[in-house]
Formats: C-alpha cells, structure tokens, sequence
C-alpha cells in the first residue's frame, strides 16, 4: 500500500512529466531506470533487459526529475504505477489496477489450495505460521517447506506485477518462518533469490511494465547492495503475448517448467476485460491461430482466452484463481467456456461482489473472484460467498475476505455439495443462489408448464441504422463536399425525428411517419401513449412508391453518404433509404407486452395499438389468439418472477437483461382454474388503466404464489431478496 506522502510526491512528478509533454508511461520508465543506475550501474540494467530492444534516456529534463524525486523508490511505486496509466491505454488494453487486499488474498488462497494438495495441511495453519506461530512438528515443518519450494506460480498477464510483488514478499514471509522454526540458518538474500529463480514467473505483451517488474524484483533481492557478477540473478519475466506459442517455443525456463513438470502448480492474475465490440482488430488477429480458432466464440470477452490458456498452462490439478467480471456465468457469449470448464474445471470456491465495485475507475463493472483445479471432479463441493450491499467500505471487505468473518447483512456463505448444483439447466453458473434458493428455483421450473417463448414471439425493436446525425459520422462516413453542402448538426433526424422536424418536412400528414417511442417510456403495466419523436418506417416491402419519393427527395437524399455505409446496405440485403431491421410491423401495431431490455426490475407493460421502439425495447406478442397476454403480464410482473429473473435470468450488475433468450426461458403458467384467470387478469386491467397499486400488487404476488404452491419460508426468501435489491439506497 502506497503512503499519502508517497502518493503525493506521486502525483507531483506525473503533474512534472505531463508538462514536459512527453509519454507519461515511457518517462516514469526512464526515470526509473536513471535511479536504477544510480544504485546497481549500467552493467546490472543492460544485464537485467539484454533481451529487449535497446531503450535509451530520451530526455535531459529527465534526469532532472530522477535527480529531485530520488526519494521515490521503485519498490513503493510500482503497485501504484498501473493506477495511474492514462485512462486511453487502460481502454486499449482492458487492464485495471487490482487493489491489494485483493491479490493478497487471492495468493494466500491459492498457496493455501496447493499446499493443502500436497501435504494436507489446513489454510489456517498456513496463517499461523506467517504470524510467527511455532508448530513443534519438524518432521510436518519440512514437509510444508519441501512443497513450497516446489512450487511454480505464473502470471500470464501480470502488468507491472501486483500478483508478483504480493507473491513475493507472502512466500519470503512463509519461508523464512519455516526456516526459523527449522532452526536452519540462512540468509535472506539466499530465500529472495531462490523465490525469484525459481518460483515465480510471468509475462506480459507491454514491455514498460516488464522493465518495472524486472528492475522492482531486482531491488528487491539486491536491495542496497551493489551488484555483483557472481550473483547474477535470473529473473523469469518476459515480454511476449502469452496467447501466441512463439514464447513457450522461444524461452527454455518456460518450456522446461511444460516439459519437465507438465506445467505449473498456479496462474494467477486479473486478465485483461475486453469486449468484441470497438476490439474487433485484436480478436480478428487471435482468430487467425489454431488456438484461437478452437475457443473463440462470438460476444465473448477476451479474458475468456486467458482462461483457456492458464488451463492449458497448468499440471494435472494445478490451481487457476482470477478475478474477472462476473458476466460469462450467463453470457450468450460464454456457452463454449462455460461447457470447457464443467468439462475441465473443478470449482473449489467463488465470491461474487455482486454491486460492490473493486475498480472504482471501472463503474458499472462488477466481478468475482474464482478459484478452479484442473481436474474434473462432479462430486466436489464449491464455496460461494455472495457480497450483499453495493455501499460497503473496503475494509469491512478487506475484513470478511481474511477473517471470513459472517455478516449477515453483508455476505452470505454457502457450500453447494457437488459441482452438478453448481449449473442450471441452461448451463449457467449459479452464483447468486444458495441451496434454499436453489430447490425453490427448481420447484418454479417443476411447476411451469410452458416457457414464455412456447406461448409468445419475443422480437427485438428497430435498428434503423442511422437515427440521426452523430460525432461518429461527421468524422468518417461523411466526405468533405456532402458536409459542405449540407451542414449537418449533430443530433439532426434521419429516420427518427422530432416533431417539429416533421412539420417543417410536411411529412406530419402521411400514416407511414410512425410515433416513436423510448424504452423509458415504460412503466410497470403501462406505457406513455403519447411522444414527440417520429421513425419513417420505410422496409423494402411494399412501401407505396409515390410517399417514398417524397420521403427521399425532401429528406433522405442528402444522408446518403451515411446510410450507403450501413451493414445491410453493404451486403446488399437491403436498400439505402430502408430502415437497416423494420422487423415485422404487426408487432408494433398490434397487442403486445412490451419491455426495456434492461433494468432494475421485471417492468412489462401492455399496449393495443401502434407502438414503436428501437432496438432497447423488446416486444411480446402471442403465437396463438386466445392467449392471454393480461394473465401472462401478472406472472411477468409479480416478485415471484423477479426472483426468477435474479437468480436464474442474465445480470449486469444492478441490471436485470431482458432480451430474447431470457425472456424466451420465463416459466408461465396458464393451465389454470378460469376463477383465477379472473382474478389476475381484473387486476392487472385495473394497473394497467390506473397504473401500479402497492395493494393490488401484493394481493397479485399472493396468487403467483398459490400457483406454484410456495409454502411460507418460500414466499419470505422472494420477498427478502426483492426488499433487499429493489429497496435498499
């Protein structure tokens, strides 16, 4: 943990560098490497990077700065340094600074996991021994101690090598504790250098982070001493992509660890978060080799790869503990890893931080901490600790991660006795649920009798391709004579817009300029009737030729530049002036249910009429006409199906996600006594004409219950999770 004097000084000096205007990331390099110098010579620093392209000191203004911030040492800055980065390379490269009480435990775990492998010895002794206490086993002492000189910890995304450095100083801690109490005499420079040799390894595709591992761990074994040729010290910290092959091929320590070992005992980190979307050039790179052919799978994270190669890094039951986000347990885009891990991993534990945010710099992200073995092993048990409030401080989690320490009102604990509990039908992964909740999800799927998608199409809204003008377009779907013609403003309509524009385009008078609408629009039961904002609705269907005319001439002619450039017009699926997914229109005209495709809670409302919505908005219209779309609107809306929903449905954070499969997967009945059809369709009329009653919502969630025949304890599990998310600040 970096000081606030150090965290100052910190500060000043980054203020120091961006006003010389150079690379803030390449000058904190620099300088550090001029101190470095300054303490072990130029011999040690060409030693220590002799593999890396040649890196000189570009600047005199430099070793000015190295001059007056020579109190700033490189082993309390670099755990700070990735905090720092500028905020365009963390989007780059998807990497955040993981705090320390978070790798620390992490370590401790996954030393602890290894060690209990090998000899037995519970995590709890482990502690004891770091804090000093003796154990009068000698015979126990050396066997602990043989096992952990054995080990072999990786981190194959380390960045400036948080998860190193912590590892570091915990096995020193650990070791030199055994010696002690081995009454072995040796030195502390024997134990840093054996660690660093032969116990710890990493690697990283950025070669600034690299050189700070390097020159930190160097500092830390050498200390103050002057470097010594005698005592050259390897250090197995390389700068590679660690998802290619040419590395593992091109270094012997790392392919002899393969070779010789079968792999290492424990990968550990925090990879980097990286979604497709705006990535594209970097998953198109990886998808061009073998191992990216095999796992990649469309919406997925680039961190997925990382798992897959940890893995295949790994000895026959060696450890993998990361923290990732928590969304691939119920992705779309995680159904391969999440089959690769049921097939391949055994969980040993998961904490789900659920709303509290580790990456403050991060928001909206939300994670989780997974330890797995490379084994499969169905009859294991998993730990889960489920994080339960979104304003928690650090230190009461700092406190329950170490002390596992029970807040009630803070985590819940709970131990699901095999790894086939662990999914659901759909192959999700239950982090969220504990055994009570787990047979209670089971009694609603029993008890259904149809899924919403058997009863009801569920269809996207409109993706037209180009609402209005944005930044986007200006800078490059637009050539410099259209936008000189033209002068396009930002926020203009294209196919959606606001009323005045409309009047002003004369179009106001035709039935195909539709009444569009937004998905906060949305109220529980009903929806806003009226809207200021108009979509042409123009599919390649049917249109009548002579409105066209005048929708393109007055209008869309002059953005033809922009919607040339659309996807579908590219692949010649669909014509310039089309909407890019009208969809069918009866969905927007006819009875529906419709939903936001995101939100805290389950908020469907009912319309008969037409409707319009983009892409947000997801839209539910019966596949038979007797259905019922009132009795399938109170079962969507009661807490019985928020419970669903939470623990069985797709999150993104606080978030419920409502789109096409999840919705498709709801439990409904409708097999049941017409009095009670009645009774819930009288309500839900009365919501819909005069909006959510708090009364007439209890009575509602009552008769969900009766349904699936909910005894008491059941009824109270839905209601304390629905006051707990929904009600709390």
């Amino acid at each position: 943990m970096i000081d606030k004097n150090t965290e100052e000084r910190l500060q000043k000096l980054l203020k120091d560098v961006e006003n010389l205007d150079l690379s803030k990331e390449r000058s904190i390099v620099q300088i550090f490497m001029l101190q470095f110098i300054r303490d072990y010579g130029d011999g040690a620093l060409n030693d220590l990077f002799k593999d890396l392209e040649p890196f000189e000191i570009e600047a005199n203004e430099l070793m000015d700065l190295a001059i007056r911030y020579d109190d700033l040492k490189i082993i309390d800055i670099v755990a700070g340094y990735e905090n720092y980065l500028s905020s365009t390379l963390r989007e780059q490269t998807g990497s955040y600074y993981t705090p320390d009480y978070i790798s620390n435990y992490m370590i401790k775990r996954s030393i602890g996991a290894y060690l209990h492998k090998e000899t037995g010895i519970e995590e709890e002794t482990i502690d004891n021994i770091l804090e000093g206490e003796r154990c009068v086993d000698a015979v126990f002492l050396m066997e602990i101690l043989t096992a952990l000189k054995s080990v072999k910890l990786v981190d194959i995304a380390c960045g400036t090598g948080i998860f190193i450095l912590q590892s570091f100083n915990i096995l020193f801690k650990l070791m030199r504790q055994l010696y002690i109490q081995l009454e072995e005499v040796i030195s502390d420079f024997s134990i840093k250098k054996y660690i660093v040799e032969n116990m710890l390894f990493a690697i990283d595709v950025q070669v600034y982070p690299v050189m700070l591992l390097r020159m930190t761990l160097f500092s830390l074994v050498y200390e103050k001493n002057k470097y010594e040729r005698e005592t050259a010290l390897q250090i197995n910290i390389i700068s590679s992509d660690s998802l290619t092959t040419e590395w593992l091929s091109n270094n012997s320590i790392f392919k002899n660890v393969m070779l010789e070992r079968g792999g290492f005992d424990i990968v550990i980190g925090n990879p980097p978060y990286l979604g497709e979307k705006g990535n594209k050039a970097i998953f198109d790179q990886i998808k061009t080799t073998v191992f990216g052919m095999t796992y990649y799978e469309g919406k997925m994270d680039y961190f997925y790869f990382f798992i897959y190669r940890g893995m295949e890094l790994l000895k026959k039951q060696g450890i993998l503990c990361f923290i990732t986000t928590n969304y691939f347990v119920t992705a779309d885009g995680a159904v391969k890893l999440r089959k690769y891990m049921k097939d391949h991993c055994t969980f040993r534990e998961i904490i789900n931080f659920n709303h509290f945010e580790i990456f403050k710099s991060a928001k909206g992200q939300h994670n989780i901490i997974f330890l797995i073995t490379k084994e499969r092993d169905l009859r294991s048990p998993v730990a889960i600790r489920c994080f339960l409030g979104k304003n928690l401080h650090e230190m009461n989690v700092e406190t329950i991660l170490n002390n596992r320490h029970l807040e009630a009102n803070m985590i819940s604990n709970y131990i699901l006795e095999n790894q086939e509990r662990l999914y659901n039908e759909k192959g999700h992964i239950n982090i969220n649920a504990d055994q009570e909740d787990l047979s209670l999800l089971d009694k609603i799927h029993k008890y259904k009798d149809h899924t919403l998608g058997e009863l009801c199409f569920v269809n996207q809204g409109i993706v037209s391709g180009a609402d209005k003008i944005t930044k986007e377009m200006l800078i490059k779907k637009i050539s410099a004579e259209a936008a000189e013609t033209h002068k396009y403003a930002i926020g203009e309509g294209i196919f959606v817009l606001s009323k005045l524009e409309a009047e002003r385009l004369g179009f106001n008078i035709y039935s195909e300029l539709k009444p569009m609408f937004k998905n906060s629009d949305i109220k529980k039961y009903g929806v806003k009737a009226s809207t200021d904002k108009y979509i042409l609705y123009i599919s390649n269907e049917n249109f009548p030729v002579e409105i066209l005319n005048i929708f393109v001439s007055r209008h869309l002619y002059k953005y033809k530049d922009i919607l040339d450039q659309r996807r579908e017009t590219l692949r010649g699926l669909r014509p310039w002036y089309a909407l890019q997914w009208p969809r069918n229109q009866g969905i927007f005209e006819g009875e529906k249910i419709i939903v936001p495709h995101r939100g805290r809670e389950n908020r469907f409302a009912y319309h008969n009429g037409p409707w319009y919505a983009s892409a947000d908005v997801y839209f539910i219209t019966p596949r038979i006409p007797s259905i019922s779309l009132k009795l399938i609107l109170g079962q969507l809306n009661s807490k019985l199906m928020y419970f669903w929903l939470y623990n069985n449905g797709k999150r993104k954070g606080e978030q419920l996600e409502l789109y096409s499969n999840p919705l498709k997967e709801l439990p409904i009945q409708i097999n049941i006594p017409e009095e009670t059809k009645a009774r819930v369709t009288s309500l839900v009329d009365d919501m819909i004409q005069y909006g959510e009653e708090s009364e007439k919502q209890a009575i509602l969630d009552q008769i969900i219950y009766d349904l699936y025949d909910l005894a008491a304890e059941e009824r109270q599990l839905i209601e304390s999770l629905y006051d707990r998310e929904l009600k709390r600040k």
